[in-house]
């Protein structure tokens, strides 16, 4: 089954910017939200979510690291973007949605309109029609784009003007196109993101890998998943591995494609912890001043697990903390990580899987 939707970036005129595209009804909301991206030109920099009403909406679906959970007041229902598909929200009765992109800073605004429902088996995201340019990224959300529009339309021999070339990077007295929309490399940048999957089993388990401090590899073509200590990872070929590293080593190697997930860095894992005291345990638990205590400790992690053991907060985080996980081993699946090539200790090629 099939989706096609019209997507209308709202707050943008003369021209509208809007996409139509042809989607698989079984792409996950995390795949709909890169879809997004490919289609208008987006550069994927920002957080996301979906909303069915905007600020008040009863219904949320993103990474479920922003808003609602966040939001501690919201009644909003919040959706994992990694586990729900399109055809779990759309259907006959259901059929218009919000996508905000960069909804912390500026807000920038899709409608998305479910047009109809196709039977078939399409196994990508097609663009079928579109208008516009994408705007410009931290340059102020719809109104700053509507100031660059009116100012290389007015003065494009001004010093902003040129101000605007330079953050642009735009040549000595070009001017900003708005309406630019090229439907073949957009169907282009939407292939290449959709050639490959990985499924979100697969996720879980690579997530709660790397976060034992593991490296995991995955053969592109079998999806077989291998993993070792980031230990043995960073010092080989330098220090010989114990046996089992060098076995894994040796299987990945023979591997012709394949990608590498490595851990999160440790002082991330630091703001982790410090968000989730400060945003999922009251003002006035006892639990919140103990934990913040130890995380001002020497080891915050280990310290951090111990008071946390047994509490009633424990379990919130053991599945806040791993949904995070998953959202940074997606983030580097979608980012395209290079492998590294153990044996010559260089990069190796362009390969990379997408995620469903």
């Amino acid at each position: 089954m099939t989706f096609q939707f019209k997507i209308q970036l709202e707050a943008v005129t003369s021209p509208s910017v809007w996409r139509q595209i042809s989607v698989p009804a079984d792409f996950t909301f995390s795949r709909f939200h890169r879809v997004i991206q490919a289609a208008f030109g987006w550069e994927d920099a920002h957080g996301f979510e979906f909303r069915d009403t905007g600020k008040n909406s009863s219904l949320c679906i993103d990474l479920t690291m922003n808003s609602p959970l966040f939001d501690t007041e919201s009644d909003a229902e919040s959706m994992n973007a990694s586990t729900t598909t399109l055809s779990d929200i759309f259907n006959d009765g259901f059929r218009k949605l919000l996508y905000i992109y960069d909804p912390d800073e500026d807000s920038w605004i899709h409608r998305i309109t479910l047009k109809s429902i196709e039977c078939g088996e399409q196994q990508k995201a097609v663009c079928l029609s579109g208008q516009g340019a994408c705007p410009p990224e931290d340059f102020g959300g719809p109104s700053g784009y509507e100031d660059i529009k009116a100012i290389f339309s007015t003065e494009p021999d001004s010093e902003e003007a040129d101000e605007y070339r330079v953050g642009l990077d735009l040549d000595d007295g070009e001017v900003w196109d708005a309406d630019l929309f090229d439907i073949k490399e957009t169907n282009r940048l939407l292939h290449n993101m959709t050639r490959d999957k990985v499924p979100y089993e697969l996720i879980k388990r690579i997530a709660a890998e790397i976060g034992k401090g593991f490296v995991c590899f995955i053969n592109a073509d079998t999806l077989e998943a291998e993993s070792i200590p980031e230990e043995c990872y960073t010092t080989y070929p330098e220090r010989a591995p114990r046996q089992v590293c060098k076995d894994v080593f040796d299987k990945v190697d023979a591997w012709e494609s394949r990608i590498c997930i490595i851990p999160p860095a440790s002082y991330m894992l630091s703001i982790i912890m410090e968000n989730f005291i400060e945003f999922f345990i009251p003002e006035g638990d006892a639990w919140k001043s103990r934990l913040l205590k130890a995380i001002s400790r020497k080891h915050p992690l280990k310290n951090f697990n111990l008071v946390l053991t047994g509490s009633p907060h424990q379990q919130r985080w053991f599945d806040y903390k791993q949904s995070w996980l998953e959202e940074v081993v997606m983030e580097q699946l979608h980012n395209g990580y290079h492998e590294y090539d153990l044996g010559d200790d260089e990069w190796g090629n362009d390969e990379w899987i997408e995620v469903i």
